[in-house]
């Protein structure tokens, strides 16, 4: 469901929905996401809840709401303690569900590829993972719970980044480097400040921003290894590792940088990547990369 077609095909039926004032809108292409749950839930009233989702007007308020509540119960409640996306992205879910139809979030049991996630920037729509046992994201291996949320804490982001671009400024949830506030003791959430402030924005820059990561990927393709992998892996980087948006002008600052060579990096020597780990062959080749991405652009 995460095909440009479909995409549009969400879109124009959330628009639709919301015109006419209605609170939600349905998307049963979402159907696998609710089957995952039925398979992998005990018996009670979240099964219960996602056996009926479909027929019960296959919700996309209720989709997400559903899922967010399904993925802690299936989580080991030892990790709790441990928990960071969690805390850190919780408060963010009703938020981002007010945002409709101007960006979406879909909780989906399909596993991306790093260029898939690249193409995928170019909408308002972000996928919220379901994983039925503790999978690898960002640096270790994440409870469902964890993988879940870690994704919506990236949704947050990219929509924040997306909206600077539009000269709209919401605040970041990081301040001297934690999204902690030490007089709520709560986590800061931001999407509250998005509200009634994105309209057609942000799909309005479909169609120009799905042209240009064609460009860049017909170019990345174009390439011989490692300079190829090296490409894609930036572009990954700073697209939906650091969430910034598809934009020509901030591709090329961030290029010219260098920081994401750095990073990529750093990531590397300590063992972020996991078995998703490029060779030191496409490390060595990622200043080249940033270079020929540039002239690309």
């Amino acid at each position: 469901m995460f095909g440009a077609e479909s995409l549009e095909r969400l879109r124009r039926r959330a628009e639709r929905a919301a015109a006419a004032g209605d609170d939600t809108f349905a998307i049963p292409e979402a159907a696998p996401a609710a089957e995952f749950l039925v398979a992998r839930l005990g018996p009670g009233a979240l099964r219960s809840e996602a056996e009926g989702w479909l027929s019960g007007g296959a919700s996309y308020h209720a989709l997400v709401r559903l899922a967010a509540r399904a993925v802690i119960a299936l989580s080991d409640d030892g990790e709790a303690g441990s928990a960071v996306y969690v805390p850190k992205a919780a408060g963010e879910v009703e938020p981002l569900l007010r945002l409709w139809p101007a960006a979406l979030a879909v909780p989906t049991p399909m596993a991306f590829e790093a260029v898939d996630l690249v193409e995928l920037r170019a909408f308002p729509v972000h996928p919220l993972g379901l994983v039925a046992e503790p999978s690898w994201a960002d640096g270790g291996v994440r409870s469902p719970a964890e993988f879940f949320f870690h994704d919506l804490d990236h949704a947050r982001f990219k929509i924040r980044e997306d909206l600077r671009v539009e000269g709209i400024e919401i605040p970041d949830a990081y301040r001297l480097g934690t999204t902690l506030d030490a007089e709520t003791g709560q986590h800061r959430t931001i999407l509250s400040a998005a509200e009634s402030r994105v309209g057609s924005l942000l799909w309005g820059r479909v169609e120009s921003r799905r042209e240009l990561c064609a460009r860049l990927l017909a170019f990345s393709a174009s390439l011989a290894e490692p300079l190829r992998t090296a490409t894609e892996l930036l572009l990954f980087e700073i697209l939906c590792e650091k969430s910034l948006p598809l934009d020509e002008d901030v591709l090329v600052h961030e290029l010219r940088s260098g920081a994401h060579v750095i990073k990529a990096r750093r990531k590397q020597a300590s063992g972020f990547y996991g078995d998703y780990a490029s060779g030191p062959a496409v490390m060595a080749a990622l200043e080249e990369a940033c270079g020929v991405l540039g002239e690309s652009l």
